[in-house]
């Protein structure tokens, strides 16, 4: 994907909990862009820059300002390949490729990467999630891992053949995790287990990627190799 589409979700409740989305500008420029984040406090939009996934230090994070006037392409540089990001008290959390890279919001500069505990079976880094409070956790695609960061490092908080194949966007809601890999699965965060009754989408939807609120109780998705935008409503339809 060479282009990056961004799109102001301009949400309403009806009786319906009605959404509608309107284009205001598009931007292009970027090397295979992965995700991007909002950051209010200074008015930009971190996207990070994939540029052909591998250890090979050619990846980049860029700032954009809230209108699109204003692009920095490669605001951050010197990552490999940077894809799920989050921010949490004015620093910018994002995975890459085998580690968790913390940065500074005002520099850019790198304050931390924080290598995963199996780097050396190449776990495939991938999103990022951070709660109020900032516990943060990291999904590990190749590995079907959720990681968690305790006292500076990364620890395994969940390994799972099944439940997490393909592990991918996290969201965090409350005391719950949702989890969209293969399987869309949502997590007590407490005790680990699968919470039964928690929303989700029928089986039909799948190999989830991004994971976002629509603020009308639903989520708004994407899916790998699929280039639209879903929304899982409140009774876990998806219409088309």
């Amino acid at each position: 994907m060479k282009t990056l589409f961004l799109l102001w979700l301009l949400f309403f409740t009806t009786a319906t909990f009605g959404l509608e989305l309107d284009e205001i500008w598009t931007l292009d420029g970027f090397k295979d862009p992965e995700s991007a984040v909002i950051d209010i406090k200074r008015e930009v939009i971190y996207v990070s820059n994939v540029n052909v996934f591998g250890k090979d230090g050619n990846g980049a994070i860029s700032r954009v300002s809230f209108d699109g006037s204003s692009v920095d392409h490669y605001w951050i540089t010197g990552v490999h390949s940077p894809t799920g990001s989050a921010i949490f008290e004015d620093k910018l959390y994002f995975a890459d490729f085998d580690a968790l890279v913390i940065a500074d919001l005002e520099s850019g500069a790198i304050l931390e990467r924080i290598d995963a505990p199996d780097i050396e079976d190449k776990p495939v880094l991938n999103d990022v999630a951070i709660s109020e409070a900032g516990e943060v956790y990291v999904s590990g695609s190749r590995s079907r891992t959720i990681y968690q960061l305790v006292d500076g490092e990364l620890e395994v908080w969940l390994k799972d053949e099944t439940l997490l194949e393909k592990a991918n966007g996290l969201l965090i809601d409350g005391e719950v995790l949702i989890h969209g890999g293969q399987r869309w699965t949502t997590f007590n965060r407490k005790s680990k287990a699968i919470v039964e009754d928690a929303l989700r989408p029928g089986d039909e939807l799948f190999d989830f990627d991004g994971i976002m609120f629509d603020q009308a109780g639903g989520y708004i998705v994407t899916t790998i190799d699929d280039p639209r935008l879903w929304r899982i409503t409140r009774d876990g339809s998806f219409p088309v």
